[in-house]
């Protein structure tokens, strides 16, 4: 206890001391003697003052803390049993009939003290829940930045909004504050740095659902703009990282079936034709095979079967290839889909 703390403390009479006690009542203290006392012991605080009813202030005051311990032992130089408080000070009180009150006074002092630290865990624990923002509280966050935001800007903005209003409002947040980004500051934060060259879980933060929501949004739009953007940041990937083309086929595969594309939308389209033009003609066909066989196994599309739009990708696919170039994606198309003859021939008047 601070000696100002210990100064106002003694200048307390008995009638500015606010109800309620933890006790009061007639006890023998020692203090370099024993002393005959009226003990009020009021939260952390035994007030001893000469009798009561007096109007003086205190004879004594001890301070206990949140570990204080009740100890009741036999002193043998005064040959007397004693309770011992042990806190910020130390109290020594004589065991006699107040044994009860003081009792009483300390359990319920402990019973406070733990209530008390339960009402402090909760309150710390409704601070550390996450809380979830509506949309114009977001809004209002993300249009406090004026012009661009730069990579540092972004990962504070989520980390601030917690994982449960990010999550609820992903691709809202995303599509306001990626607004002027080129591929490559795209790829620098969440390629290499968010997603740690993670592939696949970069492609979740270019287009994907809101919780709750099963609209898919493009953050860079979902337009013929918007798709060769995709597309090149994975070109511009496969050439920087050095990757092999399975894991850019794989990852895009993943990512275009979450993003819920079919070979009938133009942007499955942009993407894959801009992609191709790194790929050698097996690489192609085997990535189709997947994608066939995809939307085959959803009823999507029977590509077997020479849809319009299937006709039209494949015509796109091979605009420019020479002859041999053909023939021989058809050959591994025989080998490797299991189409009928019929469908072969009908992809060979088609292409050639």
């Amino acid at each position: 206890m601070s000696e100002a703390r210990l100064e106002e403390l003694r200048m307390k009479t008995i009638s500015q001391i606010n109800r309620p006690y933890y006790m009061e009542g007639n006890v023998t203290l020692f203090d370099k003697k024993w002393k005959k006392r009226y003990l009020i012991w009021k939260g952390m605080v035994l007030y001893f003052y000469d009798k009561k009813g007096s109007k003086d202030i205190t004879k004594e005051v001890y301070e206990l803390s949140k570990d204080t311990t009740w100890n009741i032992e036999f002193d043998n130089k005064e040959k007397k049993n004693i309770i011992k408080l042990k806190g910020k000070s130390e109290v020594i009180i004589l065991v006699d009939e107040t044994i009860t009150l003081l009792e009483n006074g300390y359990n319920q002092f402990k019973q406070d003290i733990e209530t008390e630290r339960k009402r402090i865990e909760i309150e710390q624990s409704k601070m550390k829940e996450p809380i979830l923002l509506n949309w114009e509280e977001v809004e209002k966050r993300i249009n406090i930045k004026e012009g661009k935001w730069n990579s540092k800007e972004v990962q504070t903005l989520l980390k601030e909004l917690g994982q449960l209003t990010t999550e609820k409002y992903l691709y809202d947040i995303l599509c306001k504050i990626l607004n002027g980004w080129n591929e490559q500051e795209f790829i620098d934060f969440f390629y290499k740095e968010y997603c740690e060259e993670d592939l696949e879980d970069m492609g979740s933060f270019l287009a994907g659902s809101n919780k709750d929501n099963t609209t898919i949004q493009f953050v860079f739009g979902n337009d013929e703009k918007g798709a060769h953007f995709i597309a090149n940041i994975y070109k511009k990937i496969y050439k920087q990282y050095e990757l092999v083309w399975s894991e850019i086929a794989r990852c895009l595969l993943v990512s275009l079936a979450s993003w819920k594309l079919t070979s009938k939308d133009k942007m499955f389209q942009i993407i894959t034709l801009d992609l191709f033009n790194l790929f050698e003609t097996a690489e192609i066909v085997t990535f189709l095979h997947f994608y066939a066989d995809y939307e085959e196994e959803l009823n999507i599309c029977l590509w077997c079967s020479l849809p319009e739009h299937i006709q039209f990708y494949l015509k796109e696919i091979t605009n420019g290839w020479k002859k041999d170039q053909i023939n021989s994606m058809i050959s591994m198309i025989t080998l490797m889909w299991s189409w009928k003859s019929d469908d072969v021939e009908h992809l060979k008047h088609i292409l050639i």
